[in-house]
């Protein structure tokens, strides 16, 4: 299962805790600034254990983080690059939540955003009408 960001930090969780453990699961992060945060008294409400309610699982700063519960039960995490990768790990990059990521550094994968335009070159594919960046208008049709 891949999830994206807070919204869908808990479906890794709901995996961990409840019958389906089988199921793989990665969590990207595309900004980490957004972590949607619970009151502490929403656990049981949400259906998850008491006992995962630490701080080396769901509790942060005395709230529950979606997106924190993500990182924690997730068995593999990606960000949109290397480099955003490196930067959740440093405190003025990890919006608090850099020692998470840094204890799964050997889990994180930073997916560099963007295409090889080497291998996928709309000015030269001859599966398409070829166009360019300066110009939207097919370059084979004269326009």
């Amino acid at each position: 299962m891949h999830a994206h960001d807070w919204q869908a930090g808990l479906a890794p969780t709901y995996l961990q805790y409840g019958p389906a453990h089988d199921v793989r699961t990665v969590l990207t992060v595309h900004n980490i600034a957004f972590q949607d945060l619970a009151p502490a008294a929403m656990l049981v409400a949400m259906g998850l254990p008491l006992a995962a309610y630490t701080s080396g699982d769901l509790e942060y700063w005395g709230q529950i983080s979606t997106l924190k519960a993500g990182l924690v039960t997730s068995d593999a995490i990606t960000t949109v690059s290397p480099t955003y990768a490196a930067e959740l790990m440093r405190p003025e990059f990890g919006m608090g939540l850099e020692g998470v990521i840094a204890s799964r550094a050997s889990d994180l994968t930073g997916v560099l955003n963007g295409i090889d335009t080497n291998v996928w070159n709309p000015e030269i594919d001859l599966e398409i009408a070829p166009y360019s960046a300066k110009s939207l208008k097919s370059q084979s049709s004269g326009g």
